[in-house]
């Protein structure tokens, strides 16, 4: 006998009836399904382009990922926790010699880091007052012994002749330590690069890179939070958007995306999705979740007018 409308809309609303066989049904019919059915490359270029626009990323940083970082900065202050907590303490011996083992790095990358302005300049300061202090400190005729005769002889004279005098050793013997850090300059930048490059400079940065990793593990969660709010981190965040956008306007990004997804679905070709989870242990999590998730709304769905409005004209019409 055939169900009346108000019948099967009842039979359907029911709980752990009809419709959630038919929910079973429908999850279990996606499964079966073919990868490259389910997964299609320029339909995810297509969600990519639209999920990473410059106004939907604007929008999604301020409105998630703004906050999120404020309160877990908060969260970091008020727990106290300290970095450890998140490395088991089997892993820190590992992760210290993974850290500690040379890393070659290509001498061009050091070379063009000292070749730098800012940090020949500080190399610079910190040699030259090296000098100067060795100089003053030494005893050698003519140096720093003439300097602090001719210096303690004008403390006394205030601002006589053996005060100027002295001044103006001092004030000469600084510019010849600049004239010879201007001229040597490169060779001690050279041996820089010599020295960080050698096995000797590989094997001390490892140990650098170790010392500090020991030191944040004990360090707090918040030190480093705090460390990050004094960057200009509004700025930071309006870069991300206009960056991500040049970037997926460009050609070859665009195509080395499809090109990987090219290269994904080729790999699990002919196989369902069913037995692609299968592989990754994960067949039956994603099932469940998909039933769970999928069940209530769909009971949610057949309790709207609109379905009880769409189910009357579907029997109306097949009636007819």
């Amino acid at each position: 006998m055939a169900l009346s409308e108000k019948d099967l809309l009842e039979a359907l609303k029911a709980e752990g009836g009809a419709l959630d066989d038919l929910v079973t049904l429908a999850v279990d019919a996606v499964l079966d399904l073919p990868v490259d059915h389910l997964v299609e490359v320029e339909w995810i270029v297509r969600a990519v382009d639209a999920a990473l626009s410059e106004g939907v990323t604007s929008e999604v940083i301020d409105r998630y990922l703004k906050p999120a970082a404020a309160r877990e900065r908060t969260r970091a202050r008020q727990t106290a926790e300290p970095v450890s907590a998140a490395v088991p303490g089997e892993m820190v011996p590992e992760m210290a010699a993974l850290l500690q083992r040379p890393l070659p790095i290509n001498p061009e990358i050091i070379q063009d880091l000292v070749d730098q302005k800012a940090v020949r300049s500080m190399l610079g300061a910190v040699v030259q007052e090296a000098l100067l202090g060795f100089l003053q400190r030494s005893k050698l005729p003519g140096l720093s012994g003439a300097a602090g005769l001719v210096g303690a002889f004008g403390k006394r004279a205030g601002k006589g002749l053996l005060g100027a005098a002295g001044k103006g050793l001092e004030k000469g013997m600084e510019q010849r330590v600049r004239e010879f850090l201007d001229q040597s300059m490169a060779r001690l930048t050279g041996k820089i690069v010599e020295l960080a490059s050698s096995d000797g400079g590989l094997k001390l940065q490892g140990a650098m890179r170790a010392d500090l990793f020991d030191k944040a593990l004990r360090r707090e969660v918040s030190f480093f939070y705090e460390e990050l709010a004094k960057m200009p981190t509004d700025e930071i965040w309006a870069l991300v958007p206009r960056l991500l956008a040049h970037n997926l306007a460009r050609e070859e990004v665009r195509e080395a995306l499809r090109g990987e997804l090219r290269a994904g679905l080729e790999r699990e070709a002919g196989k369902s999705m069913r037995a692609l989870l299968a592989e990754l242990g994960v067949e039956d999590a994603v099932r469940d979740l998909a039933l769970e998730r999928a069940t209530p709304v769909a009971h949610a769905v057949v309790r709207t007018e609109a379905f009880g409005a769409w189910l009357e004209a579907l029997l109306e019409g097949s009636g007819s």
